[in-house]
């Protein structure tokens, strides 16, 4: 009987383990840290309260070249969520900050940079502004040192305000969709958000701006009823985005292909797209509008001419 009863546990032991899966493959810390990380819009005073991110705060971290979409492929963050491996975050009155060593804490995260020929990680960090609802990024990267250990900046990092989407024009097809132009995005916009290390010069070699690491975003859609309240989730996989299947790059404007009935509201945002073809889990704030409707298919933002009245434009037809 004692037999059985080992048996018996080793066997519910062996099923636990077979459960859990597989950690990350580096077989030592390769530790990252970095310096405190501020939202703007946030509230803080040191020992008494607040946080410097919000929960909505996002982000993913890969070796350079060597990031995969797939999950369980390639070396880099996988599913493991930005708020788990900041520090301090929830605990008022303490600044943000990464540190620890993700690359092996935690079974989501997908293989090691020890098994690849890639000497530097990036980290691309999104959040939303709480007073203005701006959003607003980081991208940061970090050259190993001599301890094998990766230490982003370590001064302040400010996140800084995202470019919105610039809708160029709209134009509906049929009575079931709209094709929404959507203008290039300047890569010299997001310089003001960068920490890079001058020695990571990504996997091809060259410069150093964002384009080296983010060559460019994935377009997204939500459509929802006539004067709806913009969309507040802003992850890819429970938001309701439509990913569109339309990618560009920076400098590249791009033509979205939307699907919608009777009068809607069709909000349009992006995703950053790493090196590795990557896209970021979360886009980039609640999106630009623009209306759809049996007559209509504008955006909510025009120009309009000095001295001169506006009117509504005349709808196009495909």
């Amino acid at each position: 009987m004692k037999k059985i009863s080992i048996f018996a546990v080793a066997l519910g032991l062996l099923a636990v383990v077979a459960a859990q899966p597989a950690l990350a493959v580096c077989s030592n810390a390769r530790l990252m840290t970095s310096g405190y990380i501020y939202t703007p819009g946030t509230t803080y005073e040191y020992a008494v309260s607040g946080d410097t991110v919000t929960d909505m705060f996002a982000g993913t971290f890969w070796a350079l070249g060597e990031g995969d979409p797939a999950l369980g492929v390639g070396a880099d963050s996988g599913s493991f969520p930005a708020l788990e491996w900041l520090y301090n975050f929830g605990d008022y009155g303490y600044a943000a900050f990464v540190g620890g060593a993700p690359w092996t804490s935690d079974a989501r995260v997908d293989g090691c940079i020890d098994a690849t020929p890639s000497t530097c990680t990036a980290m691309q960090l999104t959040d939303i502004n709480p007073e203005s609802g701006e959003p607003v990024f980081a991208l940061l990267t970090a050259e190993k040192n001599n301890f094998a250990n990766y230490e982003f900046f370590s001064g302040r990092i400010d996140l800084a305000p995202l470019p919105p989407v610039g809708i160029a024009n709209s134009t509906r097809v049929g009575d079931t969709g709209v094709i929404v132009d959507v203008a290039a995005i300047d890569a010299a916009d997001f310089s003001a958000g960068l920490y890079l290390d001058p020695n990571c010069t990504g996997a091809g070699g060259g410069g150093v701006g964002i384009e080296t690491f983010i060559p460019g975003v994935a377009w997204y859609a939500q459509v929802l009823p006539r004067g709806a309240q913009p969309p507040t989730d802003l992850n890819t996989a429970t938001g309701g985005w439509m990913d569109t299947g339309v990618t560009s790059l920076f400098g590249d404007a791009a033509a979205l292909n939307i699907p919608c009935e009777g009068d809607s509201d069709i909000y349009v945002s992006y995703a950053f797209l790493n090196e590795s073809g990557i896209p970021a889990a979360t886009v980039t704030g609640p999106g630009t509008r623009t209306e759809c409707g049996a007559n209509v298919a504008e955006p909510e933002l025009r120009t309009k001419p000095a001295n001169r009245q506006e009117s509504k434009p005349r709808t196009r037809k495909r």
